[in-house]
């Protein structure tokens, strides 16, 4: 009887120990399939994230490139806007001193066709004075 009742008891203790393994091996299942749906969305987060990153990076790159090409655009309208700038300011200086020349040019002629006509009138003044004089000894 004695046996039959541990015998009894070793059974009823094996059958609580195989429903805990059966629980645990569950349990271990359980973890399992939750790790890996874990790791399926830590993978899905991690695709759309680096996805994310990519079209931003992109996005930036195409900005850049952009502008890179407005500021070497504007450094060439600049350059040509200096130049243009430097032609024109050599072409109205050269300009300025043409005019400059021809104004001294027609300076000179008008002072030298003043002198003539000073010349000239001092010359008629004295031809006239030279004529009232023989004119005022032919009186007397």
């Amino acid at each position: 009887v004695t046996a039959r009742a541990a015998a009894a008891e070793a059974a009823e203790q094996l059958g609580l120990v195989e429903e805990r393994a059966t629980v645990a091996e569950r349990r271990v299942e359980e973890a399992a399939a939750e790790q890996s749906r874990l790791a399926e969305e830590v993978a899905s987060v991690t695709a759309a994230h680096e996805q994310d990153m990519n079209e931003a990076r992109e996005k930036h790159r195409a900005r850049i490139e952009e502008l890179q090409g407005e500021l070497t655009s504007a450094l060439e309208s600049m350059a040509r806007v200096k130049a243009d700038g430097e032609a024109g300011a050599a072409s109205a200086t050269e300009e300025l001193e043409q005019g400059l020349t021809l104004l001294r040019t027609q300076l000179a002629a008008a002072q030298q066709a003043q002198a003539d006509a000073e010349q000239r009138a001092d010359k008629a003044t004295s031809d006239l004075q030279r004529e009232l004089s023989a004119a005022g000894e032919e009186k007397a």
